[in-house]
């Protein structure tokens, strides 16, 4: 199956009927088989693990792998569209990702919901849907605090805060997700897991969220410049050969996003280097054992929305708001005192760009996957889901417009991410 196949099947998989007539832009996760959470599924799977949905067939075009190492390395905020758009303009990045890819086309997969770094990264280290695992977006109201929460620095979002306030609130990061990692889940069988990370991220409260079972010397940390690419050589030199799980994680194009915008010059030069250093790591023998499936994606994709949606400005829908909204500037979810004037409003004057759809709907429908409920599923998911056309952002008093490229919406900029693949 092509990439048009592939992306068709993923625009034709609609779960909600939305009630404004651009509804057709709007690009849901795939769990059933083409989207990151199965990408985690089927790490799980290789070795012996049943954690739901592995990755379509038509993904490995009749040539399904059977490895005994693994490797995923996952470039924050480097989306298929853009990626397309850069290859379009600069053959050296389309050979370098044809050669990483050999031969094959370069294959969509969806994001989840929302599409963003702190709800995607626990799917992926758990392989389960946010609906079971319980972390609905970056800000989350928490029973436990009776405020809304920032779960990537792990703190009250009011006052001001050191990261990691909430462990001495009693939330335990290490326990904050009840449902098992997959580091934790092969460790059972085995199989142990090597982590390649941002130095700076070592230790906060989302990666302890995320890498429990990872031994401390199966940790290896990079600095985010030109370190990443020699500590990669590395961590595959060293696991020649080893029945292991090998995950690497790069957020240089997400900040360069965020910071300069998703279509600027840092970003273009970055692409294109990443692929290139990939290209000549993976395509080198001294990381070689023949039995290694290594897969090369992102959480989700990027979008410069410059259009900006005060909800604070709107008396009807700030009169009925209990406190700012949560989730992401790109999808908020409402805390409502009352929820029928905030959808009449919107239905009336904004509909255009925004529509709604309640809560216990759109979990009812699977757009944060299928499965058990995570037991504080109803408390943090609030009242209303609000989604947007592309170039809109949500703001309040409490979060103004800062980032110039965004994510965590529904549009197929942020929802659609690459899927390369090879083995070594």
């Amino acid at each position: 199956m092509n990439e048009n196949e592939i992306e068709k099947r993923i625009r034709e998989n609609r779960l909600l009927d939305l009630p404004v007539p651009w509804q057709d832009e709007i690009i849901y996760p795939y769990y059933d088989g083409l989207s990151i959470l199965n990408v985690a599924q089927t790490v799980a799977s290789i070795f012996g693990v049943d954690l739901g949905c592995k990755l379509d067939d038509a993904l490995w075009g009749g040539n399904k792998p059977n490895p005994q190492r693994v490797v995923v390395f996952l470039t924050d905020g480097l989306g298929y569209k853009r990626l397309n758009q850069y290859m379009a303009d600069d053959p050296e990045l389309a050979q370098h990702v044809t050669e990483i890819n050999e031969g094959r086309e370069l294959l969509p997969l969806t994001s989840i919901v929302p599409s963003t770094t702190v709800v995607a990264l626990p799917t992926l280290w758990t392989g389960k849907p946010s609906v079971t695992h319980g972390v609905l977006g970056t800000w989350m109201y928490l029973r436990e605090t009776t405020m809304m929460s920032n779960i990537l620095n792990f703190k009250p979002v009011l006052g001001r805060y050191l990261e990691g306030e909430l462990d001495n609130w009693g939330i335990n990061a290490e326990t904050f997700v009840t449902e098992p990692s997959i580091p934790q889940l092969l460790k059972q069988v085995g199989v142990p897991t090597y982590l390649l990370l941002d130095y700076t991220l070592t230790g906060t409260g989302l990666s302890r969220i995320l890498h429990r079972g990872i031994d401390r010397e199966r940790q290896y940390v990079h600095g985010g410049l030109n370190d990443v690419w020699g500590r990669l050589r590395e961590i595959l030199r060293d696991t020649r050969g080893e029945r292991c799980y090998v995950s690497a994680y790069l957020p240089n194009v997400d900040k360069l996003s965020h910071l300069y915008g998703a279509d600027s010059d840092y970003v273009r030069q970055e692409f294109s280097y990443q692929m290139g250093q990939l290209r000549d790591i993976l395509t080198s023998d001294e990381v070689k054992d023949g039995q290694t499936l290594v897969m090369i994606i992102a959480d989700h994709g990027h979008y410069d929305a410059t259009e900006v949606f005060d909800l604070s400005a709107d008396p009807v829908i700030a009169d009925a708001a209990y406190m700012t909204f949560g989730a992401e500037a790109r999808l908020p979810r409402l805390h409502l005192k009352k929820t029928q004037p905030v959808m009449d409003v919107i239905a009336e004057r904004y509909s255009d760009k925004v529509t709604y759809v309640e809560m216990e709907e759109a979990i009812e429908a699977g757009l944060f996957g299928k499965g058990t409920h995570h037991p504080e599923l109803r408390h943090r998911s609030g009242d209303l889901l609000l989604l947007s056309r592309l170039n809109v952002r949500f703001v309040d008093k409490l979060r103004p417009a800062r980032a110039v490229s965004i994510h965590g919406g529904l549009s197929d900029w942020e929802m659609l991410v690459p899927f390369l693949w090879r083995c070594i």
